[in-house]
């Protein structure tokens, strides 16, 4: 029998969220795990965001042991607003969601079942499917996030092994994570100094402190893509996404003070492989302009098939 006297927030993500945010909170309330915290954090939306949150939270509060609507004066990016909710968070594992996705009916309990087991993990990661826009079977969208080994090894790949794959790529499935809030303060919360990417510095830090990221082979969120996501509007007719900034200061601050020597060379090839290309106008999903990025990018795709298997 699962103990359930564990305390785990959930910490709702919302900016301009009002489209989605109810579906994402309903799902939350379906929970089977019922020892929860709600925890709404709210970057100044400019649309009903918090209107509808407040109202959601005056009918249905009583199903959760407390909850909390945390709102700003300012906008302040992804990474702030993380940081907000998990500092309000009393639980002891935060399961952190963005507005527009929504969790499993069994989430919470599955990881806890999976905690109860190897209650020397500290944060962990899980499947995901996704969706264009609906969260309708026709809507799904197969192998979207496919994890390679080195993220699903719960035996023999060590944290670091880890570090050096991610700061390739990142590989952890943001909107499945569990974290410990205790690791969580252990490692000064989200990096504010990149305020529009939360997640990828968060996943280096982790692992260069030692921490090994988990994997439960279990669906626990649907992902939606839509207009306003990270993978739907402009982006989808990029051959890649131009996070030249974000990508220059995960860089500066997480890889190349850590990092071997043949790592930091082959990333910032990528990188510059990236930029001129995207300078030159050919960071489009053209034939040849896919050729041409597929040779010329063949070095780091070579180094990074390695370290995802090794």
């Amino acid at each position: 029998m699962l103990e359930k006297k564990i305390l785990v927030s959930i910490v709702v993500i919302t900016y301009n969220s009002s489209k989605y945010i109810l579906e994402t909170l309903e799902s939350i309330k379906q929970q089977t795990y019922k020892n929860l915290e709600l925890i709404i954090t709210d970057d100044c939306s400019k649309d009903n965001t918090v209107v509808l949150c407040q109202d959601w939270l005056d009918v249905n509060k009583h199903g959760f042991i407390r909850t909390k609507l945390i709102t700003t004066p300012h906008n302040t990016g992804v990474s702030a607003n993380c940081n907000r909710g998990y500092q309000e968070a009393q639980g002891e594992w935060i399961k952190c969601i963005a507005a527009d996705d929504c969790l499993y009916e069994n989430c919470i309990e599955n990881y806890m079942y999976f905690i109860a087991k190897h209650p020397y993990i500290r944060i962990c990661q899980s499947r995901v499917r996704a969706y264009i826009n609906h969260f309708d079977e026709e809507c799904r969208v197969e192998n979207t996030y496919s994890l390679p080994l080195i993220m699903r090894d719960n035996v023999n790949i060590t944290a670091y092994d880890q570090y050096k794959c991610l700061c390739m790529n990142n590989l952890v499935i943001a909107p499945s994570v569990l974290m410990s809030k205790k690791m969580w303060e252990q490692l000064d919360g989200f990096d504010e100094n990149i305020p529009m990417c939360e997640d990828w510095p968060m996943w280096l830090k982790v692992t260069l402190h030692g921490e090994k990221i988990y994997y439960m082979d279990i669906y626990t969120v649907k992902y939606r893509i839509h207009s306003g996501s990270i993978f739907g509007g402009t982006t989808s007719d990029l051959l890649f996404k131009r996070f030249f900034k974000v990508d220059s200061l995960v860089y500066s601050l997480y890889i190349k003070p850590f990092a071997p020597f043949y790592i930091r060379f082959i990333n910032r090839y990528n990188y510059q492989i990236r930029y001129v290309l995207d300078k030159l106008g050919m960071n489009k999903r053209k034939l040849l302009f896919r050729f041409i990025f597929y040779i010329l990018n063949l070095p780091y795709r070579i180094v990074f098939d390695f370290l995802k298997k090794h």
